[in-house]
């Protein structure tokens, strides 16, 4: 991808930020509701993969005209906090995107984004991945990620 839109710059949105950068994603657009907290991710990834490839905006819809992905981090679309973040119409078919939300694991912004016509990845990778890496960490054994992938799956209702 060329250039990708981020909302949410908190703990999921740094973890998808770095990912986007270390795998080869031209240029990252980060948005928040807060300012300072994009700022400083924008700043710290700047110095880490280059300041040309990471800015800031608070202008979605400027963004997103030129974006060919979205990745959505934020708690709006969890079944705690339902809505969604991004209007509806802003949302085209030529974009790939990314909920990172795995309750509901499909959310408004994702149905929306299926109905565009949208390439779309669901939260489950997300919340495998996380699950993966902990109990790597606590009992230092290795996880089978496509085995945990196919549980959760049977276990989360769309």
């Amino acid at each position: 991808m060329k250039h990708v839109v981020q909302l949410g710059a908190e703990g999921n949105g740094a973890a998808t930020a770095y990912t986007m950068l270390k795998n080869g994603v031209g240029h990252l657009t980060i948005i928040d509701i807060d300012a300072k907290r994009s700022a400083g991710l924008s700043a710290r990834f700047g110095l880490t993969f280059g300041k040309s490839r990471v800015a800031i905006s608070g202008d979605l819809a400027d963004s997103l005209a030129s974006a060919d992905g979205l990745i959505y981090a934020m708690p709006t679309g969890m079944r705690s906090q339902p809505g969604i973040a991004v209007p509806v119409h802003r949302i085209k078919g030529s974009l790939g995107g990314v909920d990172v939300v795995y309750f509901p694991l499909h959310t408004e912004l994702l149905r929306a984004a299926i109905t565009a016509g949208c390439r779309t990845l669901d939260g489950s990778g997300m919340a495998v991945h996380q699950a993966t890496e902990v109990f790597r960490l606590f009992s230092r054994l290795n996880a089978d990620p496509e085995r945990m992938h196919h549980h959760f799956l049977s276990q989360v209702s769309p």
